[in-house]
């Protein structure tokens, strides 16, 4: 390097430094196949050169190397550019194996002499080269804006360079070159960097799209899981029979009534009249039949916010919030009528009222005033209803 003048060494050390830089970053920056990395192994014929110049013993010997430093460049990009798709990983390969042949065949060629003719030859080439990739990158927007100006930097450094009865021209000469190099280099860092930024959002994107699909399955697992409890408990809360509440269940509801202060509702406790009897002629099949068809009915009389219960046997219990006594009669009258007008086997209830307030203030009073007003009702003839006045 230090056989050859300073003009050279600083086109020398530009070409170096630049070239390794744009590699390295390349490489960093995008790996695996694209027409990004391609780029960058355009820069392996200048880097290749660049080295060998460095070594150069002779000094005619180390600036005609360098000469050679932007021809290559730029036909290796052009050639690089028109690889399709599919062999990219082939024109990588081929690329890395032919720059550093290429720089030993012209570094041990016996012939090293440039003439002027020969000089303007390359020139021209270089620019020549240059111009088909300005062409190609007409309409060049974004990032490739840079190669466009980077090409055309490199045509003014090439004009330039072959005025040399002026050294501010060769200096001048070498700042555009140094400009190309740079527009190189920050094309080569934004665009490999706009890509690592999309396969990283590519990356967060399919992480948050599987943790919404995660969020989901377990939100839909606890939705099944919540629906399946929710179906253990009514179970264990409901009477096999008649799909009514069973007795724990249908306390449960009344107790909750009577903790709520200020408030007023009545139940109804009925069975089925000579319940025995229709057992003992008819079967307990029958009997089942009855209990079970009582049940339908009652769920039919009464509205969505009542509660039907079975306490026992043939014994049940309608919960009514919000109901005062007279209320109570009303709905109590229309469910006996109801009931009387069953056949195969026809069959009546006797109604026992409790209010509460009125006539019991706990659970255990108002199951036996109920229960009570019930046999009065039995007492009285049966198919009717009882109710202790306040």
């Amino acid at each position: 390097m230090f056989t050859i003048e300073t003009a050279s060494q600083i086109q020398l050390l530009v070409t170096l430094c630049f070239s390794a830089l744009i590699l390295g970053m390349g490489f960093a920056l995008n790996r695996g196949q694209s027409r990004y990395m391609l780029i960058h192994a355009a820069f392996l014929f200048p880097l290749w050169i660049g080295i060998f110049s460095f070594f150069s013993v002779k000094q005619n010997a180390g600036w005609i190397l360098i000469q050679f430093s932007e021809p290559l460049l730029v036909v290796a990009f052009l050639l690089l550019m028109t690889v399709k798709p599919q062999n990219f990983k082939s024109a990588q390969t081929a690329a890395m194996i032919v720059a550093p042949l290429f720089a030993v065949v012209l570094f041990v060629q016996p012939m090293l002499s440039l003439s002027a003719t020969k000089q303007y030859i390359l020139v021209c080439l270089t620019i020549l080269v240059s111009l088909i990739n300005l062409y190609n990158l007409r309409k060049a927007k974004g990032l490739e804006n840079l190669l466009f100006w980077s090409f055309l930097c490199i045509i003014a450094s090439g004009i330039l360079g072959s005025l040399w009865n002026a050294l501010f021209l060769t200096y001048l000469s070498h700042t555009f070159k140094t400009a190309a190099y740079a527009a190189f280099l920050v094309y080569v860092y934004k665009a490999g960097y706009q890509r690592l930024m999309a396969k990283t959002q590519d990356a967060e994107k399919k992480l948050s799209d599987f943790n919404r699909t995660v969020e989901m399955e377990v939100k839909k697992r606890v939705f099944q899981l919540q629906l399946s409890n929710e179906k253990l408990v009514n179970i264990s809360k409901t009477d096999k029979l008649t799909d009514a509440y069973n007795k724990a269940a249908i306390l449960d509801l009344i107790e909750t009534q009577t903790l709520q202060k200020g408030t007023e509702f009545s139940i109804l406790m009925f069975d089925i009249d000579l319940f025995k009897q229709i057992n003992d002629s008819m079967g307990h099949i029958e009997g089942d039949k009855c209990i079970k068809k009582l049940a339908l009915l009652s769920k039919q009389c009464i509205r969505d916010m009542d509660s039907l219960g079975r306490y026992g046997g043939d014994e049940f219990i309608i919960l009514l919030p919000n109901t005062s006594e007279m209320q109570a009669r009303v709905i109590a009258e229309r469910f006996r009528k109801k009931v009387d007008e069953t056949n195969a086997p026809h069959f009546t209830v006797s109604i026992g009222i409790a209010t509460f307030p009125g006539n019991a203030v706990t659970t255990r009073e108002m199951i036996a005033v109920a229960d009570e007003q019930m046999y009065v009702s039995k007492n009285r003839g049966r198919n009717t209803i009882s109710y202790r006045n306040m």
